[in-house]
């Protein structure tokens, strides 16, 4: 695609000799903020439905991307052409139901192949390591929840129906009414909730 490859040759000129200084410095840890910070940009962007916007920050997503990919080859010896083989084959690999024969009907019976996919990528390793694959450095919310629905993929953990909600308003009021809580009481409500997932996945030192 004629676009991506500017992109990359915008990239090129600016990590090459006559590039910019504050790029040629950039490392894999160096670029780790600037990519959170343009993932939540994006995340933004599409709360707002901001066709322009979304454009605008995905682009910027690329860009860092790119870079990061420019990189992991100078630190890591990893060619770009390597991190796009890598997914191309990764989708098709879990998809055997589109690039194969495989007839599979239904939203959840697909996510089921999916995962019994990846239980086989990794020889099983995941049974042993239940929470392998979610990144630490998710908001505590968003891990919490990947991590609760391993635990009741498990059989570990299950809601009570006496606690569960009627409406996203109340579970907003309620989480809200906590957050308030535990800054009145001086305490972090996402540290704490960091530390307890912690303990949860058996992460602690």
């Amino acid at each position: 695609m004629k676009a991506f490859d500017q992109l990359q040759h915008v990239v090129d000129s600016l990590l090459g000799p006559e590039g910019c200084p504050w790029d040629k410095k950039q490392t894999l840890l160096s670029l780790r903020g600037y990519l959170l910070e343009e993932a939540h940009e994006v995340v933004d962007a599409i709360d707002l439905d901001a066709g322009d916007k979304i454009r605008e920050e995905l682009g910027d997503l690329f860009l860092i991307a790119c870079l990061l990919c420019r990189v992991l080859e100078k630190e890591k010896n990893i060619a770009m052409v390597e991190v796009l083989e890598t997914v191309v084959e990764k989708l098709v690999r879990r998809h055997p139901h589109v690039f194969g024969d495989k007839k599979v009907l239904g939203v959840e019976a697909i996510r089921g192949q999916w995962e019994n996919i990846k239980d086989e990528e990794n020889d099983g390793e995941r049974q042993e390591k239940p929470f392998e694959g979610i990144p630490r450095a998710l908001p505590a919310l968003s891990k919490a929840q990947k991590v609760l629905k391993r635990l009741e993929r498990m059989g570990v953990s299950k809601a009570s129906e006496e606690s569960t909600f009627t409406s996203e308003e109340e579970v907003a009021e309620t989480l809200w009414s906590v957050i308030a809580r535990a800054q009145a009481s001086g305490f972090d409500a996402e540290l704490a909730l960091n530390t307890m997932i912690t303990e949860k996945m058996n992460l602690g030192d």
